[in-house]
């Protein structure tokens, strides 16, 4: 009689086991998903393509603008110049030069923790209110088409159109929340 070798289990413990159990098979399983995204998915084109889409669904009308208080916007601030905004895992930046036109270029970056995303547009900017040819999205969810021209503690900011009623908020209930949604000059110097 042929007697198979079988493991023994003198403490309860199988011993000799040539086989993953299913709780190993599905860490295994995992920790491949998990390098495979890593290493075969580009992040930072996704994050792209994604704002890029959110700026092609976006419609003034669906977003009903609200304006700054009047005696925060300033007419005759110069814009021309390099101006970011920075938050905890995101950041976004402006270079507006003035054209022979009289329009703006305004080249602009937004970043995060997953990717980032850059444009370019042309503006207008009248009575403090610069207006672009084509909506921007930033990485921190806002999208938008003016930026105004306001002080915030004696500095120049241009605040998104977005971010008008948050602003509006911070001003009576939290100032220090109030960096989050103005770009300030990169140079605070000029």
């Amino acid at each position: 009689m042929y007697v198979q070798n079988q493991p023994r289990l003198s403490d309860g413990i199988p011993h000799g086991r040539n086989a993953f159990t299913l709780i190993e098979l599905m860490l295994c399983l995992v920790i491949l998903a998990i390098l495979w995204s890593i290493l075969f998915t580009d992040r930072p084109a996704q994050t792209h393509q994604e704002i890029e889409k959110g700026i092609q669904n976006w419609k003034p009308s669906d977003h009903p603008i609200v304006q700054p208080n009047a005696e925060w916007i300033h007419p005759d601030m110069d814009i021309v110049g390099n101006w970011s905004v920075r938050r905890r895992l995101d950041s976004s930046a402006l270079a507006i030069e003035k054209l022979d036109s009289g329009e703006y270029r305004v080249k602009f970056k937004t970043s995060g923790c997953l990717g980032g995303y850059d444009s370019e547009r042309i503006g207008e900017c009248r009575d403090g209110v610069l207006s672009l040819d084509k909506p921007l999205a930033e990485y921190f969810p806002g999208t938008y088409q003016k930026l105004y021209a306001v002080r915030v503690d004696e500095s120049d900011c241009l605040l998104p159109a977005a971010f008008v009623p948050q602003f509006q908020a911070a001003v009576s209930t939290d100032p220090s929340r109030l960096n989050w949604y103005v770009y300030r000059r990169a140079d605070e110097s000029r």
